[in-house]
């Protein structure tokens, strides 16, 4: 029975247009010319019309869980029926004033109809996307300082105490965890089985995909910031710090994501040391707001980064990316041990294939520039023991080949074929 109230009041957008045009035919017809038969069956249509209408939208107004923001539309709606019944038994030296009320109620119940389905003409200024890096992660806790803001931008509109379609709120932990007329939404510590996650990540087009396409969308960040909240347990007071490790930090606060993270837990560097490299021009950045791990760039002081590296030994596992690229660096000075990198950067140095056997002590290496030093093949060869490598870069090297299974291999080697149009000689016109 549920369902099939449901289905008739879908007929309520069709239906409510039926009186406006009766009704105000009605009202034409009263002030044009003596009341008789055509007045009559124009205002009982539309009377017949607005019962109708005012049936059908309040099973839409129960079935889409709509409050207090449908009532000026409904009520309005309710009397303009009750007048439009009237009409068709007062005496006809009370149609006139009776059709100037019709014709304000008729007025105002459309007014107040197309306010709630499209909004005010004046626009509410849109929500910021939720900027995490702007969060204090050490004591936010997840749901008050990262989720309730994504909700409330987001979903709201639809799912709050004014609104709840399909019976579901999501401005309160306790609705949040009921769940709507479907059941639960949110399966704590399964993403991939919580409707709520499958929805968001449903593409636009579909007519299950929240929110609708045409209001504002999550962005990327705020999915992946909603996912692991329910991967963690959808706690509703603990910190964040406390639910996720440093990879799953990363992941939603990195400033580039292409860093990627080793699975292991490091103490937090030194402030001090921090701020020394920095005053002498080396840039150190937690590679996430929060994050013990770090990415070095030598990139300010070239002529320095041979002396200046030695100093980072204190912080050598917090170093996840390095970038000494054209800088004065050589074999001797590359003589430390970086466990924790997943990115370096050595183009156009002094290295030779010496630094090789430094390299692969780095077990998390993902990336590798080589390009303009003076490895050699044999040098390169002997990466095949970084089964976590997958992108080299030997341009402008010696090295035009190397036998690395499962690593992109950057040679700049390059073969353009020789079109016929490319050895073809072009003569002037001779008359």
């Amino acid at each position: 029975m549920e369902r099939l109230f449901e289905f008739a009041g879908r007929f309520h957008p069709l239906l409510v247009h039926l009186p406006i045009g009766f009704l105000l035919i009605a009202v034409v017809f009263i002030w044009i010319k003596e009341p008789g038969r055509a007045v009559k069956i124009a205002v009982i249509l539309g009377a017949i019309a607005a019962v109708a209408s005012v049936t059908t939208g309040l099973l839409l107004a129960n079935s889409e869980g709509y409050q207090e923001e449908v009532n000026l539309h409904k009520w309005s709606g309710i009397t303009l029926a009750v007048v439009s019944v009237a009409m068709c038994f007062v005496p006809e030296q009370y149609l006139k004033p009776g059709s100037i009320v019709m014709t304000v109620l008729v007025f105002a119940t459309g007014h107040f109809g197309g306010t709630l389905t499209h909004g005010p003409l004046i626009a509410e200024p849109e929500a910021d996307n939720l900027d995490i890096t702007k969060i204090d992660i050490s004591s936010a806790v997840f749901y008050n300082d990262a989720i309730r803001p994504v909700l409330e931008a987001r979903c709201y509109s639809c799912h709050g105490n004014t609104k709840q379609k399909g019976g579901l709120r999501l401005d309160n932990p306790e609705m949040i965890a009921k769940g709507g007329k479907n059941g639960k939404v949110i399966e704590p510590g399964n993403p991939e089985e919580s409707d709520l996650i499958k929805r968001i990540d449903l593409p636009n087009d579909d007519e299950d995909h929240m929110p609708p396409k045409e209001k504002r969308q999550l962005t990327d960040q705020e999915k992946k910031i909603i996912s692991l909240w329910v991967a963690s347990g959808a706690d509703f007071s603990k910190k964040i710090a406390e639910l996720l490790n440093e990879k799953q930090l990363a992941s939603i606060t990195a400033v580039d994501n292409s860093i990627q993270l080793p699975d292991v837990d490091v103490a937090a560097p030194a402030g001090d040391l921090i701020a020394k490299l920095t005053e002498q021009g080396v840039a150190v950045t937690p590679v996430a707001n929060g994050s013990n791990f770090l990415q070095v760039n030598f990139i300010s002081v070239p002529n320095e980064a041979s002396m200046l590296l030695a100093t980072l030994k204190p912080i050598a596992k917090n170093i996840v990316m390095l970038k000494l690229n054209k800088t004065k660096i050589n074999d001797q000075s590359m003589m430390m041990e970086f466990e924790n990198l997943t990115s370096l950067n050595l183009a156009e140095t002094e290295i030779t294939d010496a630094t090789i056997d430094q390299i692969i002590k780095s077990k998390f290496l993902v990336s590798l520039n080589l390009s303009g030093t003076k490895v050699t093949a044999a040098g390169v060869n002997k990466l095949k023991a970084l089964q976590s490598l997958r992108y080299l870069n030997v341009y402008n090297t010696s090295v035009d080949k190397a036998d690395l299974p499962g690593v992109k291999i950057e040679t700049g080697n390059y073969e353009v074929p020789t079109l016929a149009s490319d050895t073809t000689v072009i003569t002037p016109k001779t008359n």
